[in-house]
């Protein structure tokens, strides 16, 4: 029986697992992946890191991930990777996790700590094309080099992501529904970058055989469409939560999709906590650590008064 379960290995939950064994808490944590860091791994693996407090000069995603985990385990943390969760049950006194691998885990104490998944553009034979010339990360520009890019989106990922293929891409073209939604300095950053740009527009529609040969561009306004040749598209259209799994325990979300938590990162069910982008709010990997810390002072105490109640081994 394990005190501290943690479900997923991105910054929140890398956190909580350092700050659980600094708590003196047996914990695990399970990532469904083969990698832990989530976003910060699979989207900002080879970028620097700008926006973290400690690391002015920049750090890369992997850099500050290996650094994470090596603190983590350090401490006593245990990590498993490669271990997709099915369902959790309750298990008096907590819960038992059931993942994938066949495996079970018990615990007093559940974070979920899912972060979220890349949203699909929702097109016919997306799929096909999915991870072979659609993405929906990035980790390095050398992987489209001499390659035509089009990255749809408007946020800060979106525009990070076509300034960084600018060097290496035969070309890259960004192509958003609406108005830019990143953060005025990174803006401003683009357009002084060159990258050529186009709002009011979607894409309707995917063309190619083994792989993505052609996109379908529709202009909002007028209607009008026009096809042009890709090599690759990569989307950066916004993120979506995946808590469904959590629907027979009862826990609550709002209309988006994301848990329900108070200021102590706690569910509404007993001994469920949540932290990081699974709980919607400001997607920042500071606010996900701090998430985490909270989450695991709060699995302190809830941890503890447990085993007050539990009755004593003779």
């Amino acid at each position: 029986m394990y005190d501290f379960l943690i479900i997923g290995g991105g910054p929140a939950g890398l956190a909580a697992a350092l700050f659980g064994r600094r708590k003196h808490l047996k914990t695990i944590l399970l990532e469904k992946n083969n990698e832990v860091g989530g976003h910060l791994w699979h989207s900002y693996g080879s970028k620097p890191v700008v926006d973290y407090p400690g690391f002015p000069e920049g750090i890369t995603g992997y850099d500050l991930v290996k650094r994470f985990r090596e603190h983590a385990e350090k401490e006593g943390a245990e990590i498993h990777t490669g271990e997709p969760i099915e369902r959790i049950e309750p298990w008096e006194p907590g819960y038992r996790v059931h993942t994938g691998q066949g495996r079970y885990f018990d615990a007093l104490c559940i974070l979920i700590a899912i972060g979220t998944a890349p949203r699909r553009l929702g097109l016919p034979h997306e799929k096909e094309f999915a991870n072979k010339s659609i993405f929906y990360s990035f980790n390095s520009p050398e992987d489209f080099r001499g390659k035509s890019v089009l990255v749809i989106g408007g946020g800060n990922s979106a525009l990070e992501v076509a300034m960084g293929l600018k060097d290496t891409a035969s070309d890259v073209k960004l192509l958003h529904r609406s108005k830019f939604r990143a953060d005025e300095g990174l803006q401003h950053e683009f357009l002084e970058s060159g990258v050529p740009y186009e709002l009011g527009v979607v894409v309707t529609g995917l063309h190619g055989e083994n792989e993505l040969e052609a996109v379908t561009i529709r202009n909002l306004e007028t209607g009008e469409e026009y096809r042009r040749q890709t090599d690759a598209l990569i989307s950066c259209t916004g993120l979506a939560p995946g808590a469904g799994f959590l629907e027979d325990l009862g826990v609550q979300v709002n209309e988006r999709g994301y848990i329900i938590t108070d200021a102590d990162q706690q569910t509404n069910v007993r001994g469920i906590l949540a932290a990081g982008d699974i709980t919607g709010g400001t997607a920042r990997l500071a606010t996900a650590i701090g998430q985490g810390v909270t989450a695991s002072h709060t699995a302190h105490r809830y941890v503890k008064d447990i085993q007050i109640k539990l009755p004593q081994k003779a």
